[in-house]
């Protein structure tokens, strides 16, 4: 071989050498580190709130990262894409809408309604009232009564929940400036929004601002003409010491009965317990007079004839039916003469069968 061919071959077998130590180099560097940008899970429609059923954070290396991802929570809650985004793709900032701009049926809980009625610059308590605020909501009518049209006002519904001003949804506005509306949007329930429809229907509707989380109801009669009219007079001031009295009266009853509850039980078991022995003391009475031996009462009859005197004497009474065998004896012997005398007798034949009119008979025959 030839020595020019030889110091060729050397030169690049050496830069072989030194090419493969290159690379081994390079592969021996610490991996580059990754970025988290938020990735959509699922395809994800446009003007849709973006929340974590449709997105999620991924790692991606420094080089594949789109301008403009976005890399934290903050800066995509609330707001929802511009376009439709699928499965895998990144967020990008160019992608999402401004803060509370999509659909605002989407933000409607299950159950709920959206009803809108006209507010001015006074009812809305000069721009305070702001999304997600709780309001009274009192309406002042005429009713009609006895034919005079009386003016009353009352509270129909409590704590009732902004859902937008003018179409403003989000709490906060730039500045914290206050909000200038023509209607104003409520979060009901079906049953509340067809009060409000009923409610303008008769007359004119007022917001009263309370406290966001105060949830106590409100005892708040209805007022009419006559009772403001009578509002700071004596009258009034008589009202309210009478309902305060009965109030008092009220409570002083229930504290009473509370306290004699179980003296009044005691004395209605013991009012039973003697009626029971009373009723049964007039029954063993009423036993023992019907089980009681009649006295007999004895009748003496003297009987005087043409030939002579005749005593007899007659036992009247439950006693006196028991009779000795004697008496059955001269009973038996009566009743065999009288039936003899029955033929010439012009007295019923019963009076054989009744000593007494077996006496009777035998006077008249001596006569």
């Amino acid at each position: 071989m030839k020595p020019k061919s030889l110091l060729m071959l050397l030169v690049a077998a050496g830069g072989a050498l030194v090419a493969s130590f290159g690379v081994s180099q390079m592969n021996k560097e610490e991996p580059t580190e990754t970025v988290k940008i938020l990735v959509a899970k699922a395809e994800v429609p446009p003007h849709i709130p973006l929340t974590e059923e449709f997105v999620e954070f991924s790692e991606f290396p420094p080089n594949l990262v789109p301008l403009g991802a976005v890399k934290s929570k903050e800066e995509y809650e609330r707001r929802a894409l511009r376009a439709k985004a699928f499965p895998g793709q990144p967020i990008v900032k160019a992608n999402l809408g401004e803060p509370g701009d999509f659909d605002a049926s989407t933000e409607i809980p299950e159950g709920y309604r959206i009803y809108t009625s006209p507010i001015t610059l006074t009812s809305s308590h000069s721009g305070q009232i702001r999304p997600k605020d709780r309001v009274d909501i009192y309406i002042t009518y005429k009713d009609h009564n006895a034919g005079k049209d009386i003016l009353k006002t009352k509270l129909i519904l409590e704590y009732v929940e902004i859902f937008s001003m003018g179409g403003e949804r989000a709490e906060n506005t730039p500045g914290n400036k206050d909000l200038v509306a023509k209607n104003v949007s409520f979060l009901v329930t079906p049953n509340q929004a067809a009060i409000l429809m009923m409610a303008e229907s008769r007359g004119d509707l007022h917001f009263a601002l309370r406290p966001k989380y105060e949830t106590a109801a409100s005892d708040v009669e209805i007022l009419t003409e006559e009772d403001f009219d009578n509002l700071g007079t004596a009258k009034s001031l008589r009202e309210k010491i009478e309902e305060e009295y009965q109030a008092d009266m009220e409570n002083l009853h229930a504290q009473l009965s509370e306290e004699h509850a179980a003296e009044l039980r005691r004395l209605e078991e013991e009012n039973q317990r003697l009626q029971r022995a009373l009723q049964a003391e007039q029954e063993e009475t009423l036993v023992a007079q019907a089980t009681e031996p009649v006295e007999p009462i004895k009748w003496k009859i003297r009987i005087v004839n043409g030939t002579g005197t005749e005593e007899s004497e007659f036992l009247l009474g439950e006693a006196g039916n028991a009779q000795s065998p004697a008496e059955k004896a001269d009973v038996k012997e009566e009743t065999q003469e009288e039936t003899t005398q029955e033929e010439t007798s012009t007295l019923p034949s019963a009076a054989a069968k009744n000593p007494m009119q077996t006496i009777l008979n035998r006077l008249f025959e001596g006569s």
